[in-house]
């Protein structure tokens, strides 16, 4: 009798509507009681949006049933054009479900109490709920999977046997159901909102970023590592956001951060990974295979064209080598030598140093570059020593008398030659100073020769028994100032 309370649903199509028949829309007031019950689907067929109003032909809006029911009772509600998301909860599906054929009987048996009881303020929806008809796929599909479990409700007959619908594992759940959702979203405000393109745009940048920054120039496992955290982080923010009724699409950062970490691998693999062989290629002459490795792995790559870094210089020579290379025969003298280098490269690079070069009977080393090695001046000296000590063990001290000398300062270290042919050198007055204190031990009558500086930082944390004592002070050629200068006694002749 209140047609203001009554709505009829039509399914508008643009070619065969379902709408009420003549008698029941004239009986109600077709302009403003029958209202469409279509949702907008998804290009998946599948429902999570609704929508306040569809626009006619004619430029004007048609309000959807849902809608149309939560205005007339909140009239505030207004007519958006924002996209809104059906809010499914554990509730949605239990809605109270009553049977026709139960009402009929309650109303023959005179029982207007109890419909009074369980209808009295109360939205009521007629519709189909059955495991065969008016079936959707919906967001609420999961939850549907494991039966809904309808509030069944009874006046006077019982709920019949055999009735299984209403705990059916079905993925569709009836369109009845979807309306009543829709109604209650309408009414409470509880919508879940997407976020605006721009946002969606910058928190997915965002990720993609950070999963790119932290996979370039490291190990396909640290990549995976922060590939994973990325997307939980990004999963815990969809949850908590979607608490306030704000949507964040797993699928776009799912796929987002996905496309990152393949692109930032792709470019690990085809450009990092390209300089990393130009820099083991660059480098192999120099160090061991390992500490190379320890270098490349560490993700410090040094700057090929020249850095200035604070180092130690190593320099040695073997005294009297002309007169032994006199006493034998060359292959004799090449094999000894070849002997000797290895030794000595080998005390080097076991301390960190990496061989620059060898000059005649020469080489000069270089402690604490192409990568950083604070403690380079201990281990330079700890280097010096272990040679004098092998050279003592293989009895090649006295074949190979052998002069060390070792400076600490800045230098230029990097490739140094020409466009066709260069090396990896250093640079600097603490070069000349290294080669000055080599050839000065003939001076001191000394085997082992230090820098005050190097000495003084090696001697803070070695031993009483270990540390370098003072060997004089001396003029060396081309400075004016005096300089400082240590050895080990045992290395005093």
């Amino acid at each position: 009798r209140n047609k203001k309370n009554l709505v009829i649903g039509k399914f508008d199509h643009s070619t065969k509507p379902l709408t009420p028949s003549k008698g029941h829309a004239f009986a109600i007031g077709p302009g403003k009681n029958v209202h469409a019950i279509n949702f907008p689907p998804d290009p998946d067929s599948i429902i999570r949006r609704d929508k306040s109003h569809f626009d006619r032909t004619d430029g004007s809006k048609q309000t959807s049933l849902r809608f149309e029911m939560a205005q007339r009772l909140n009239p505030d509600l207004e007519l958006t054009n924002r996209p809104v998301y059906l809010n499914f909860d554990k509730h949605s599906l239990k809605a109270e479900t009553w049977s026709l054929a139960d009402l009929f009987a309650c109303h023959n048996e005179e029982k207007q109490e109890a419909f009074k009881e369980a209808f009295a303020d109360k939205i009521v929806m007629f519709g189909v709920a059955l495991d065969v008809e008016d079936r959707k796929l919906s967001s609420a599909r999961w939850m549907a999977a494991r039966g809904l479990e309808t509030n069944l409700k009874r006046c006077t007959l019982p709920v019949r046997s055999g009735l299984s619908w209403h705990k059916e594992k079905l993925s569709t759940i009836p369109g009845v159901f979807l309306n009543i959702q829709g109604v209650k979203d309408w009414l409470n405000g509880s919508h879940i909102t997407p976020l605006t393109l721009w946002n969606l745009a910058l928190i997915a940048f965002a990720s993609a970023a950070i999963v790119a920054l932290f996979s370039i120039g490291t190990s396909l496992t640290r990549g995976l590592i922060g590939f994973s955290f990325v997307m939980l982080l990004w999963i815990v923010a969809a949850v908590i956001l979607l608490n306030f009724y704000i949507l964040l699409p797993l699928l776009t950062g799912l796929a987002m951060t996905s496309l990152a970490f393949a692109a930032s691998q792709l470019y690990r693999l085809f450009v990092a990974e390209r300089e990393r062989n130009q820099i083991r290629s660059a480098f192999s002459r120099y160090m061991s295979g390992p500490l190379l490795e320890q270098m490349i792995g560490s993700g410090k790559m040094p700057e090929l064209g020249g850095e200035k870094r604070d180092v130690t210089i190593f320099f040695s020579d073997i005294a009297g080598f002309t007169t032994l290379s006199e006493q034998s025969s060359d292959e004799e003298t090449i094999y000894r030598l070849n002997s000797y280098f290895n030794a000595m490269s080998e005390c080097v690079q076991r301390h960190g140093g990496i061989v620059d070069k060898f000059i005649g009977d020469s080489v000069m080393a270089i402690f604490g570059a192409p990568f950083d090695q604070p403690d380079h001046a201990v281990k330079a000296v700890l280097a010096a020593k272990d040679c004098m000590a092998m050279l003592k063990i293989h009895e090649m001290g006295e074949i190979f008398p052998t002069r060390i000398g070792l400076a600490s300062g800045t230098a230029i270290v990097g490739n140094v030659g020409s466009d066709q042919r260069f090396d990896y050198t250093a640079i600097g007055n603490v070069v000349n100073t290294a080669s000055r204190l080599e050839s000065s031990n003939k001076q001191t009558g000394t085997q082992l020769l230090v820098h005050a500086r190097t000495a003084l930082i090696y001697n803070e944390t070695a031993s009483e028994d270990d540390k370098l004592v003072k060997a004089g002070e001396l003029q060396l050629r081309g400075q004016e100032a005096v300089t400082e200068v240590y050895t080990a006694p045992s290395f005093k002749h």
